[in-house]
């Protein structure tokens, strides 16, 4: 509804040093959620404002590995307590060479009863909260970390993977339920995508590349080429 800010604030010095907090944009009070999380990450707003999903790990382990168990956490906005968890050693999943966090992103269906993640060396997958059902909708070994993001009118995912043989990042949607994949267009200076959105109306794709700085494109919908919009210097 446009009244609060959900981000995240870094505090070395606490015993949850990334920690989720939401604004009230009128009054400028912040409140914390999420406590009992050591690290949270890539807020995302329910479609009804009432909860926000993240990706953390709890206060009991600090440490990634093959055992990793931080998961998808579904934060209850009055309360900021934990409503829904899936945890990734519930899954088997290609582990990131680098030992980076298996899932980068996370989105909302439309209605709120689904929710969607990408493990990004393995596969975009959708879950159904009240079922716990799973339907893989995309699979690729390479996806581009941060960009997950649902069209306004709830039809589509955007989503963006790198092709190693032409060393170019393809931006792509797909059907939530799946199906054909239509491709927009590919990275235009380098060779990775790092992060994607939908314009309000849901006309237009922005991305961002890193060009001597960041360079902002905006695409179609329909895909074709790229419009680049801005360029930072550093």
């Amino acid at each position: 509804d446009g009244k609060y800010l959900a981000y995240i604030k870094e505090d070395s010095k606490a015993d949850n040093p990334w920690q989720l907090f939401i604004q009230d944009i009128k009054t400028g009070e912040d409140r914390k959620l999420a406590t009992d999380l050591f690290i949270a990450l890539s807020p995302c707003w329910s479609p009804d404002g009432n909860s926000i999903l993240v990706v953390g790990r709890p206060t009991k382990r600090k440490h990634t590995g093959k055992n990793y168990n931080g998961g998808i956490y579904v934060i209850d906005v009055k309360t900021g307590k934990i409503t829904k968890s899936l945890l990734f050693s519930d899954y088997e999943f290609n582990h990131p060479a680098d030992a980076s966090w298996p899932v980068s992103d996370v989105e909302w269906s439309l209605d709120g009863k689904s929710i969607f993640f990408l493990f990004y060396t393995d596969r975009l997958v959708k879950h159904d909260l009240e079922t716990g059902k799973e339907k893989v909708i995309y699979k690729h070994s390479h996806f581009n970390r941060n960009i997950l993001s649902r069209s306004p009118d709830g039809k589509n995912l955007l989503f963006g993977v790198y092709n190693s043989s032409e060393n170019k990042s393809h931006l792509y949607t797909i059907p939530v339920e799946g199906g054909e994949e239509k491709e927009l267009c590919t990275s235009q200076k380098g060779d990775q995508l790092y992060c994607g959105f939908w314009t309000p109306d849901g006309k237009y794709v922005f991305f961002t590349e890193d060009d001597e700085g960041t360079s902002l494109w905006r695409v179609a919908e329909t895909g074709g080429i790229p419009t680049k919009v801005h360029q930072s210097k550093d």
